[in-house]
C-alpha cells in the first residue's frame, strides 16, 4: 500500500511539474497583453514574478493532491481528478488573462456577480465564435491532460525517469525566481521605481514584498523618499484623463480649501457636537445624504481628490499619478498649502495625489497628537494666507485635523464625560461608549478650532472668494452595526459623512440626493471652466447635474460597496474573494431574497464594473 501511494505521488508531482510550464505559456499572457513594461528590471520582473507566483498557487495544488494520494484508493481516479482539476485551472487563467486584457482586473466578486445576475447579459455579448473556440480548446485540453496523467501514472509505476531534468534543479530555479521576483518588487518600492510598482497587480493572487519597515530600523535607510518622485514617466498603464481638458478662456479661479475632520460621521453634524459647523452650514451647500469614496483614509482622502472609485488608488499610487485636478490648479499658478497632523507618508499621499507638492506640505508639526497639531494647522494656514507674496494669486490649501481619530482633545472640551484608553480586544460596551464620548469630544474641539479658521478667512477677505469643504475622510462605527472603528465595513456610520460646500455666490442649499466624495471633482472642474464631460476624468459627477446615478461607489482594501437609498451591495475586488458578496437592506443586514435585490440593479451593476477600467490601458 504505502508502495502505491508513493508510485501516484511521483506521478501526482510529474503531472504538475509538465503542467507548470503550460501555465507559465498561458500565464504570458499577462505581460503580453499589458503595456509599459520595459527594460531588463521591468521584463525581470514580470518574468520572475510569473514563475514565483505560478509555483505558489501549484504549491498549494500539490499539497491538496498529496491529500487525496491518502484519501482516494484508486490511482486513475487520482489522475482523472488531477486533470479535471489542472483543466479547471488553466480555463480560469485563460478567463482571468481575457478579462485583464480588457478591464485591467482580475476576476472577482463584483465580475461574479454580474455573470449571475439576472438581466446583466443584456448589457454582455461575448458572440458565438469566442464562446465556440473556449469549449473547442477546453475539449482539446482535456484529451492532452487525461494523455499527459496515463503516461505520468504509466511511468511512475515502471520506476522509469519521469521528467528530463532531476526535480531539485527545479525547485533550484523556481526558488531563483521567487527571491528575484520578491527582490525586485521590494527594490523598486524603496527607491520609487513606478516601472515596476505599477505592476503590483499584473497576476492574479500576487503578494509583492515590501521591506521599509525593516531596512529603516535595521539600516537606518531613509525611506519615502521624494528623490525621483517627480521624475516619474507619464502613466503607461492608465489613461487618465481620457482626452487633454479644455478649459474656457477668463473662467473663474477661485481659492479652494479642503478641511478634513479624521473619522467625522454624518450624524455628527449637529448643533450639540459641532456647533460651529452647523452655523457655517446655513451659509453653505449642504450635502445630506453624501458618502466617502472609501471606508479608510487612504481610499476616503483619494476618492475626493482624484474623483475615481477608490480602489484604483493601488494602481495610481504604483504609477505615482497625480489627480487632474491639482495638475490643472498647477498649471493655473496656484499657491499651494498642505497642512497635515499626520505625515503624509503613510498613506502614501506624498507618492500620489501630493507627489508634485512636496515643498508646500507641513506634516511634522509640532506635538504628538492631533491636540497641539491641529490647532498649528489653524494657524499655520491663517499666516500663510496672511504673508503671501502676491496675495491676488489664487491658492489651494488642504488641512487634515487628526483629534478625533485618536480621540483626543485638551481637557476643557470633556463635553461629553471623559472616558478611558480603549482595549480593542477586550472592550465591551461601557468602553465603547465611553470611546464614543472621548470621540464626541475631540470632534467638538475640533469644531472651535474650525470656528476659528472660518473667522480668520472671514476677517482676512477670503472667504467670498474662496471654495471651501468641511468633511470627513470616512465615519467612525460605536458598535452600532456590529463594528467598532472603520475600515471593516460599509455600514452609514463608517461611509456616510457630512459635506458643507461653500460656494460664494451660492448661498444656503440642502441637497438631498445621493452624492460622493467623487463628485467633488467634477463640481470643482466645471466651476473653473473646464468643459470636458466628467467621464474623461472622473468617476462621479457635478452635484447639481440632472442626469446623476442613482447610487454611489465605496471602497476598502479589498473590497467595494454599491450604495443605494435601499440596499448595500458589497463584493470582493480580489480573486480570492470571488465567492464572497452581501446583498444588505437599510439595516445593513442580508435580505432573504438576493435576486430580487440583484435583478433591478444588473444594468447599474455593469456599469460598475466597467467603470473600475475606465482609465486603465
Amino acid at each position: 500500500m504505502h508502495s502505491t501511494r508513493r508510485t501516484a505521488l511521483r506521478a501526482v508531482t510529474a503531472f504538475l511539474a509538465v503542467n507548470l510550464l503550460l501555465s507559465l505559456l498561458f500565464g504570458c499572457l499577462y505581460p503580453a497583453t499589458t503595456p509599459g513594461i520595459s527594460g531588463p528590471l521591468g521584463w525581470t520582473f514580470a518574468a520572475a514574478a510569473l514563475v514565483s507566483n505560478t509555483a505558489m498557487l501549484y504549491a498549494v495544488i500539490w499539497l491538496l493532491l498529496a491529500i487525496l494520494v491518502v484519501v482516494v484508493p484508486g490511482r486513475r481516479l487520482l489522475l482523472g481528478i488531477a486533470a479535471l482539476l489542472l483543466l479547471l485551472f488553466h480555463a480560469a487563467t485563460v478567463v482571468d488573462a481575457g478579462l485583464y486584457r480588457i478591464f485591467r482586473y482580475h476576476f472577482n466578486g463584483m465580475v461574479l456577480n454580474v455573470l449571475t445576475t439576472p438581466g446583466a447579459w443584456d448589457s454582455v455579448d461575448l458572440g458565438g465564435w469566442t464562446v465556440a473556440t473556449f469549449a473547442l480548446v477546453a475539449v482539446a485540453l482535456m484529451a492532452a491532460e487525461v494523455w499527459l496523467a496515463r503516461r505520468c501514472l504509466a511511468r511512475a509505476a515502471s520506476a522509469g525517469r519521469l521528467l528530463g531534468v532531476r526535480p531539485a534543479w527545479i525547485v533550484l530555479a523556481i526558488a531563483v525566481c521567487v527571491v528575484a521576483d520578491k527582490g525586485v518588487f521590494a527594490y523598486a518600492d524603496l527607491f520609487n521605481r513606478a516601472d515596476i510598482t505599477r505592476f503590483a497587480k499584473l497576476y492574479p493572487l500576487y503578494q509583492p514584498l515590501t521591506v521599509k519597515r525593516f531596512v529603516q530600523r535595521t539600516f537606518g535607510f531613509r525611506v519615502n523618499r521624494e528623490e525621483g518622485l517627480t521624475r516619474v514617466a507619464r502613466a503607461a498603464t492608465l489613461r487618465y484623463p481620457l482626452h487633454p481638458l479644455v478649459r474656457r478662456e477668463g473662467s473663474a479661479t477661485p481659492n479652494l480649501l479642503i478641511v478634513l475632520l479624521d473619522c467625522w460621521r454624518s450624524d455628527m453634524l449637529n448643533q450639540r457636537v459641532t456647533p460651529n459647523l452647523s452655523l457655517f452650514a446655513r451659509e453653505s451647500v449642504v450635502l445630506k445624504n453624501h458618502y466617502s469614496g472609501g471606508n479608510a483614509t487612504r481610499f476616503g482622502v483619494f476618492s475626493l481628490l482624484y474623483g475615481l472609485y477608490s480602489y484604483d488608488w493601488h494602481a495610481f499610487l504604483g504609477e505615482r499619478r497625480s489627480p487632474v485636478l491639482l495638475d490643472e490648479l498647477q498649471g493655473l499658478g496656484y499657491d499651494f498649502k498642505i497642512l497635515s497632523s499626520t505625515r503624509l507618508t503613510y498613506p502614501e499621499f506624498r507618492k500620489s495625489a501630493f507627489v508634485h507638492l512636496a515643498d508646500a506640505i507641513e506634516d511634522e508639526l509640532p506635538g504628538t497628537t492631533g491636540v497641539t497639531r491641529d490647532p498649528e494647522q489653524v494657524r499655520r494656514m491663517l499666516a500663510w494666507l496672511a504673508e503671501r507674496d502676491d496675495p491676488k494669486r489664487p491658492f489651494f490649501g488642504f488641512m487634515f485635523l487628526d483629534a478625533p481619530h485618536g480621540r483626543v482633545y485638551p481637557p476643557e472640551f470633556a463635553r461629553f464625560g471623559e472616558g478611558e484608553e480603549t482595549n480593542y480586544l477586550m472592550a465591551g460596551e461601557q468602553e465603547v461608549a465611553a470611546a464614543k464620548r472621548d470621540y464626541m469630544n475631540a470632534l467638538a474641539f475640533n469644531d472651535a478650532l474650525a470656528g476659528e479658521l472660518i473667522e480668520g478667512l472671514r476677517a482676512g477677505g477670503w472667504l467670498k472668494d474662496t471654495i471651501v469643504v468641511f468633511t470627513g475622510d470616512h465615519g467612525e462605527e460605536f458598535r452600532e452595526h456590529g463594528y467598532f472603528g472603520h475600515t471593516s465595513a460599509f455600514t452609514p456610520e463608517q461611509v456616510h459623512v457630512p459635506f458643507i460646500l461653500h460656494l460664494p455666490g451660492v448661498g444656503h442649499r440642502e441637497v438631498d440626493h445621493l452624492t460622493s466624495h467623487l463628485d467633488f471633482v467634477p463640481t470643482v472642474m466645471q466651476t473653473l471652466g473646464y468643459a470636458n464631460p466628467p467621464g474623461d476624468y472622473s468617476n462621479g459627477a457635478p452635484i447639481f447635474a440632472g442626469d446623476r446615478p442613482d447610487y454611489v461607489v465605496s471602497c476598502g482594501w479589498a473590497e467595494c460597496a454599491v450604495i443605494d437609498d435601499e440596499a448595500t451591495l458589497v463584493f470582493s475586488m480580489e480573486s480570492y474573494g470571488s465567492a464572497r458578496a452581501e446583498v444588505l437592506g437599510l439595516d445593513y443586514k442580508p435580505v432573504k431574497d438576493r435576486r430580487a435585490v440583484l435583478a433591478p440593479r444588473a444594468k447599474e451593476l455593469v456599469a460598475v464594473t466597467r467603470g473600475f477600467s475606465r482609465f486603465l490601458r
